[in-house]
């Protein structure tokens, strides 16, 4: 029986591949993923948090929606997540940033596994991050894992008419507010 052997990418490759690149790829210990484009909702979604969380955190943190890559240096990985937020004055490359306080990521049919499985346990890796919110557009909820004291990570689940606060951050948001033009295209 013969074997293929996989060839791995080094992370500054993948850099340089990337800034020459057409299309997006995320990366994970030597490997490529090209990115797939989403549903008309996911981009709404995103951006109404995006919006909501510029406006509350303008002066104070920087927001970044999917074309910025965020490091996870002790999983080996880059990732274009949906929205996240940086306060850290060290975040200063212009293309790539490492020390997010609030990840967001919107679920998609394609990307729910990753985002539930690999993202959940690498995203908790970055030693700066207090919170990962997974959106659900179909069920109209969001699920908040937050390090508590200790370390622990805690899971919170909000419904469409609640409010979530973002302790990372020191912002609110309303659910209203995220799923508001969802279902009007």
């Amino acid at each position: 029986m013969e074997h293929a052997r996989l060839s791995l990418l080094s992370a500054a490759d993948y850099l340089e591949m990337e800034q020459a690149s057409d299309v997006r790829h995320e990366f994970v210990a030597g490997q490529i993923f090209a990115m797939v484009g989403v549903r008309d909702s996911h981009n709404v979604v995103a951006m109404n948090i995006a919006f909501a969380l510029r406006t509350q955190l303008r002066g104070r943190c920087n927001v970044f929606m999917s074309d910025v890559k965020l490091r996870v240096d002790a999983a080996d990985a880059f990732y274009y997540p949906d929205v996240f937020v940086t306060c850290d004055p060290r975040d200063t490359d212009p293309y790539v940033k490492r020390h997010a306080s609030l990840v967001v990521e919107v679920l998609s049919p394609r990307t729910e596994g990753i985002d539930r499985r690999e993202k959940l346990r690498n995203y908790r890796l970055i030693e700066s991050l207090s919170e990962y919110a997974i959106v659900s557009i179909e069920d109209r909820c969001v699920e908040l894992y937050r390090r508590e004291a200790g370390a622990e990570w805690h899971l919170y689940r909000y419904g469409p008419h609640e409010s979530m606060e973002l302790r990372s951050v020191g912002a609110q948001l309303a659910l209203a507010d995220v799923f508001e033009g969802v279902g009007m295209q």
